[in-house]
């Protein structure tokens, strides 16, 4: 087995591995190498480290955190435990996988650690996660490193300011091991200013300079015939005050790529009045080809009580589960609104639909209706994240 692992870094990789630092971050756009980054600098710590890798969620650690991590150190590897994620190196460094969840932080206390790193650290709620693990350095070398894309001015953006530590700056485009491709596809879906955080590696607070613009929306007062519509229902079913809205709208994709947004409707609603609704719109549009129903939070079950419904029949009926924030469920739409294919068919609801939009993401107590279209949307892209999960088959579930 090898006794050296020869890498070829990019600028800013080279530059954040050969620091000397004691605490130091990589702050990059998406696929600029950020992990990579992060677990070769594992395998830089002396023999017998004791070292804690910390991703915000044990899903981030799975996915991408420790699967990174094996594949770059695959052949200096002594032992790998799944059941407690520790992993001996053949030095005998030791590593300790984590999350820094708010409910896992109190776990990170008892170790005593010579290294750690924490990857994709702008999704941690604040610094706390950060402190605890300083607390923890009590061995050599004692350094911390961060790994992350930007995520608005949150705490990791005032830890970058510090004089005491050592920021690396990367864009995407950094990374020409990429597929070339990647770069335009991802730019095309992004607005200007999201394009700055997750492609350029910028902090960015999206949360002062919104999402939208209310000038990108054009407002007409009917779409062209012959369009395929997809109708999203986004369910909040509860009457108090402070609730979110049950909102519905639904979008269709013409020839041009523009992006046509019509029968908008929001309510505070008990179901039987919701589900009455989405029977009464299935039977009177014709063009409407799909349905999707949002299907967390418990709703499930109203998913299933549709599914029993002879006025359904002709209607392909979608269980939708949101796996990601809504401001990236609604980049997409921003994207294309800026680029002005973006029109509203006039109704009751298409000023407060904007009203939503031009103060989303910070500003809103309801973006509901924002949403619905956002979740419309994403089903007008086709089949491709689509899984058949019911016997019968036009009964799906998409994650998005």
């Amino acid at each position: 087995m090898p006794d050296t692992l020869r890498v070829q870094p990019h600028r800013v990789q080279r530059e954040f591995l050969e620091s000397a630092a004691r605490v130091r971050c990589f702050i990059g756009g998406i696929g600029s190498g950020k992990t990579f980054a992060g677990s070769v600098a594992l395998l830089q710590q002396p023999p017998e480290t004791v070292c804690m890798v910390v991703a915000p969620t044990w899903r981030v650690l799975k996915d991408a955190t420790i699967p990174s991590f094996l594949a770059v150190a695959q052949d200096f590897i002594k032992d790998h435990r799944k059941s407690d994620l520790v992993t001996t190196l053949r030095n005998n460094t030791k590593i300790l996988f984590r999350t820094g969840a708010k409910e896992t932080v109190g776990r990170l206390r008892g170790s005593n650690l010579g290294f750690c790193w924490i990857d994709e650290a702008a999704l941690l709620r604040d610094a706390e996660v950060y402190e605890v693990l300083v607390g923890r350095l009590r061995l050599n070398p004692g350094r911390i490193i961060i790994t992350s894309t930007p995520k608005g001015h949150n705490w990791l953006y005032d830890l970058s300011r510090r004089a005491d530590v050592e920021v690396f700056h990367a864009a995407t485009t950094e990374n020409t091991a990429l597929p070339e491709s990647f770069y335009g596809f991802v730019r095309e879906q992004y607005t200007s200013e999201l394009a700055r955080q997750e492609l350029n590696g910028e902090f960015v607070d999206l949360s002062g300079d919104h999402m939208f613009d209310r000038q990108w929306f054009k407002v007409r007062r009917a779409a062209p015939a012959g369009l395929k519509w997809y109708r999203f229902w986004d369910l909040a079913i509860s009457t108090k005050t402070h609730a979110d809205y049950t909102a519905t709208a639904r979008v269709a994709v013409d020839g041009r790529g523009m992006v046509w947004i019509g029968g908008l409707w929001q309510a505070k609603a008990p179901w039987p009045r919701v589900k009455r609704m989405i029977l009464e719109m299935a039977v009177r549009e014709e063009d409407t080809v799909a349905i999707g129903l949002e299907t967390v939070a418990g709703f499930e079950i109203a998913y299933s009580e549709l599914m029993t419904e002879r006025d359904l029949a002709h209607i392909a009926v979608r269980s939708i589960k949101p796996t990601r924030d809504k401001t990236a469920r609604a980049a997409p739409l921003a994207t294309r609104a800026e680029g002005g294919k973006v029109t509203i068919v006039k109704d009751r609801w298409t000023d407060t639909l904007i009203g939503q939009a031009a103060l989303f993401p910070g500003d809103t107590k309801h973006d509901d209706l924002l949403d619905a279209v956002a979740g419309a949307l994403a089903m007008t892209a086709g089949s491709g994240n689509t899984m058949v999960i019911d016997k019968t088959p036009r009964l799906r579930e998409v994650k998005w």
